[in-house]
């Protein structure tokens, strides 16, 4: 990247021009990364400027240099952006008090709790965030609709499909096809909301907090107003595209004020043709703040002059363009100085965890990763969520007691790992939010909010909390999403994700703004949010030599997809440049260069040795595959062929085969003994200890023996023992096996299972009951069903698979069959117990469409109705003709994780040099 490039050569021009003055020079970009690069080019330019009888007194001064969101910060000292946790709170205390005087007269309407109130807070803010971005007049937005016959047009002339959504979710209705029903409730939203934003912005002050269009906009009057001087005497502003209104108004005011240049990145392809949509910003912007005459001499005709290789990929799936960036790597990847000039793009974020799995290990160290982290797919994720239920559950959520375990988890980590640097800055970052939520909870007293409603809030902050990795270094492969590439250039880039779902990504955001009225108010519009990436895209051309482009032609649930109308625009556009653009043609195969063609598999009674006199049996998991799919039931449950999981992929396996064995012990060695909470430890840390130490643990020990995931498991086990001490429960037994013979079509079919836990415990409807409690280590999924047959229904070619969460609840219900039918009890209840989410554990069934759910129990009638579907099931399956085929359910987002695909999709390998 050094020596070519927008940002090399703006670094360059202002050293010569300033660099006696560096030090009164302000520099302004959009982003923190072409910070870092723009830094380390004025450095370049400093020591090439030394000479050897200057080096030993040489003095390079820096100039001040801020992101647009670092320069309203620093010079806006007396207002600090709140978190998004405590802001939200702070709109509920207000939206409270509005509604609650405004609509306390009206029967159909009751105030939501914090938790319920989360989503659509969280849409006000954004509203809220933009009306001030774009300097909107609120009061004038929010112009009284006395009566709802105001509107007397149909609602959906207004109101996108989100917004219906949105309406009929906080007023609990589905009034799709009710209007008047609709812009009534519309209209009783809409006349509270420029009250509400009065008074927030009034508390906002009070505590001297502000979301951030509150503080551009509170900036550029502070500006305009004389009340903020910066310490610069001149200013630099690089590397902007698309502006709000109050950014315009900022550098107007910037340009009145200083001596201002303003430095554009663009190339006049697109800039000088009014037909494309990438230069729709830059040509508004260069009108308002003409290009800085240092860059007069500088070509802006990068992409009709320069010569390039351009790939356009095919891929089947997501996960099958990842197999593709090793290759890429060792293609392009000749020299270090070919690494600092070489970019991996994302325009799907969410892949990030798989395209950092997918990089060959030989470039651990070598690659820069700027963009966000979901914190929910990392591992610290459910140990601090465990820890601040708990902390919630003693009553203990406190800002010292907060600190204290975010303390004690950084350093459990710390001292075992040295790449532990992301993990302390997210911990940081989430302390610093959780203690002002804490803060304002002491402050704020009219609105109470009670332990459960903590905790739910909780869980739904930190799911979606993201954690932007900001790489310091410049040196290596850059790993960034679109947005962080603005002001740099690349000469090697593999872009991924290029179909028309992800480029552009336009789908609409959740708003109580109707779009008439967003119009009316230029708040912004479908087409200038296609220009920003319409910009994005071309502005990475300028400067490579090669760009690779994946687009997938398959997503979820099978559907078709579509190359991105971008690369079909330039498939058009470039021929006509000449020779200088060289576009392949490629494509990926779905295995490892074969070509996929189904490989079939043939039915064979006698293959079957779970049916009478066979010695086999059939496990819940077992069934749940013949569920699924039928061609994995058959290569796992009749031919027996083992899975291949690595150490990676077993990590999860293990976690959860300890936490079952260990707590099984530990009930076993307690069982009939009165032991106190806090007097457990030693009982659980023994039995972690014995089970890990046993041989049954030999594979588990190997990938899931260090302090850190035994720590977390010995947590877990505390919690769950404290919520069964709490309510009296009764320990009966665990790992406990059943069987049952079941006649099938003249056919006796074996039947197993292994129940995690059954004990008895104190209920509310049948006095004391016995449980079936089923453990699981993963994410919570759905718990409520309809009808048995809707969770064993096996999907055709083509169908959704079952509802995730499914198979777990059938998991349990069959436990419970085997139990009943064992004569355990008459009556039981089966729960599960997701260690994410202690408190939800409750099979419920409702009828269907009713959203009435009803808690359910395992009785007489309910083991009636479940063997019989289970039976229709089975019965099924066993009416197949000798020779008939096993099907194959092809569904991408269950076959891509499956260790038997390759064995469902094999073929030849491709002599086609198109074909990768």
């Amino acid at each position: 990247m050094k020596g070519s490039g927008f940002l090399h050569t703006v670094a360059q021009k202002i050293f010569e021009k300033e660099k006696d003055n560096l030090q009164n020079v302000m520099v302004l970009f959009p982003n923190q990364r072409a910070i870092r690069f723009f830094f380390e080019y004025l450095k370049d330019n400093a020591r090439n400027s030394v000479t050897p009888n200057d080096k030993d007194n040489s003095v390079f001064f820096v100039p001040k240099i801020f992101s647009i969101d670092q320069m309203v910060g620093d010079y806006l000292g007396d207002m600090r952006k709140g978190d998004n946790l405590e802001l939200l709170y702070l709109l509920y205390t207000v939206y409270c008090d509005v509604f609650r005087k405004n609509l306390q007269t009206q029967d159909d309407y009751t105030i939501e709790s914090f938790d319920e109130f989360y989503f659509w807070g969280s849409v006000i803010l954004k509203d809220f965030d933009q009306i001030d971005k774009e300097l909107v007049n609120a009061e004038a937005l929010f112009r009284n609709l006395q009566d709802y016959k105001d509107l007397e047009i149909d609602p959906k002339e207004y109101l996108n499909s989100q917004q219906i959504e949105l309406i009929n979710r906080l007023f609990n209705s589905n009034i799709d096809n009710d209007e008047s029903s609709m812009r009534k409730n519309f209209v009783k939203v809409w006349n509270n909301l420029y009250e509400i934003y009065q008074q927030f912005n009034v508390l906002l002050d009070k505590h001297n907090l502000a979301y951030s269009g509150k503080m551009y906009r509170e900036f550029a009057r502070r500006l305009e107003q004389g009340e903020i001087t910066l310490n610069c005497e001149k200013i630099k502003i690089i590397g902007f595209s698309v502006l709000n209104k109050v950014e315009k108004k900022i550098f107007r005011l910037l340009k009145e004020q200083y001596t201002t240049d303003f430095y554009w990145d663009y190339d006049n392809y697109y800039a000088k043709n009014d037909k494309n949509e990438a230069g729709i910003f830059i040509r508004e912007n260069i009108v308002l703040f003409p290009q800085s005459n240092d860059l007069k001499d500088v070509s802006f005709d990068n992409i009709a002059n320069k010569k390039q290789k351009i790939n356009i990929i095919s891929s089947p799936y997501e996960t099958t363009s990842l197999a593709y960036i090793g290759m890429w790597l060792k293609e392009v990847v000749t020299s270090k100085s070919v690494l600092n000039t070489t970019a991996i793009v994302l325009n799907d974020e969410s892949l990030i965890p798989l395209v950092i799995k997918s990089l060959p290990a030989d470039y651990k160290g070598k690659i820069n990763i700027t963009m966000g982290y979901p914190f929910n797919q990392t591992w610290l994720y459910n140990e601090l969520l465990a820890d601040l239920y708990a902390l919630v559950d003693k009553g203990e959520f406190s800002k010292q007691k907060v600190f204290d375990t975010i303390k004690h988890i950084v350093d459990s980590f710390t001292d075992k790992q040295k790449d532990g640097l992301w993990q302390v800055a997210i911990l940081k970052k989430i302390s610093e939010m959780l203690l002002s939520f804490i803060d304002m909870l002491d402050k704020i007293k009219d609105v109470k909010i009670g332990g459960d409603i903590i905790k739910n809030v909780l869980k739904k902050e930190l799911s979606a909390f993201s954690l932007d990795i900001i790489s310091d270094g410049i040196d290596g492969v850059q790993l960034m999403g679109m947005l962080e590439t603005r002001s740099l250039d690349f000469e090697n880039v593999l872009m991924l994700s290029t179909d028309d779902d992800n480029l552009p990504k336009l789908s609409r955001e959740v708003s109580f703004i109707p779009y008439s009225f967003r119009k009316a108010y230029d708040m912004g519009s479908m087409e200038r949010k296609s220009g920003v990436f319409a910009y994005y895209f071309y502005r990475l051309l300028q400067h490579t030599k090669r760009v690779d482009y994946i687009y997938t032609t398959i997503g979820g649930e099978n559907k078709l997809k579509e190359k991105s109308r971008f690369l079909r625009q330039i498939e058009i556009e470039f021929p006509a440049i000449g020779e200088k653009k060289q576009i392949n043609y490629k494509s990926l195969t779905a295995v490892k260069a074969l070509r996929p063609e189904n490989r079939e598999y043939f039915f064979d009674i006698n293959e079957l040795k779970f049916l009478d006199k066979g010695d086999k049996r059939l496990s819940p998991s077992s069934l749940n595959n013949l569920i699924h799919c039928q061609q994995k039931f058959y290569l796992k449950n009749v031919r027996y062929l083992s899975e291949t999981i690595d150490d990676d992929d077993y990590l999860a396996i293990a976690f959860g085969n300890v936490f079952h064995n260990s707590i099984n012990l530990f009930y076993e060695d307690i069982k009939g003994k009165n032991i106190g909470v806090e007097d457990a430890m030693p009982y659980i840390e023994n039995a972690v200890d014995k089970y890990i130490n046993s041989d049954a643990a030999e594979q588990d020990k190997r990938v899931c023996s260090d302090a850190i995931h035994l720590n977390m498991i010995k947590k877990y086990m505390k919690q769950v023992y404290r919520k069964d001490f709490e309510n009296n429960v009764e320990y009966i037994g665990g790992e406990k096996e059943y069987k049952r013979d079941l006649n099938v079509g003249g056919y006796t079919v074996h039947l197993f299972g292994r129940l995690d836990r059954i004990d008895r415990v104190e209920d509310s409807n049948y006095g004391h009951v016995v449980r079936i409690v089923d453990y699981k280590t993963g994410a919570a999924k759905e718990r409520n069903f309809n009808t048995f047959e809707q969770l064993m229904q096996c999907p055709n070619e083509g169908q959704k698979s079952r509802k995730n969460g499914f198979e777990n609840i059938f998991e349990i219900l069959f436990y419970c069959y085997l139990a009943y039918n064992n004569g355990e009890a008459d009556v039981i209840k089966p729960e599960l117990l997701y260690l994410s989410n202690l408190d939800d554990r409750d099979i419920t069934m409702s009828e269907s469409r009713s959203r009435n759910k009803n808690v359910f129990y395992y009785d007489k009638n309910t083991n009636e109705a479940f063997e019989k579907s289970l039976k229709t099931m089975l019965g099924d399956f066993l009416s197949k003709q000798q020779g008939e085929k096993y099907e194959a359910i092809i569904n991408e987002d269950k076959c891509r994780y499956c260790d038997y695909y390759i064995l469902c999709r094999m073929g030849k390998k491709q002599d086609d040099n198109d074909t990768i």
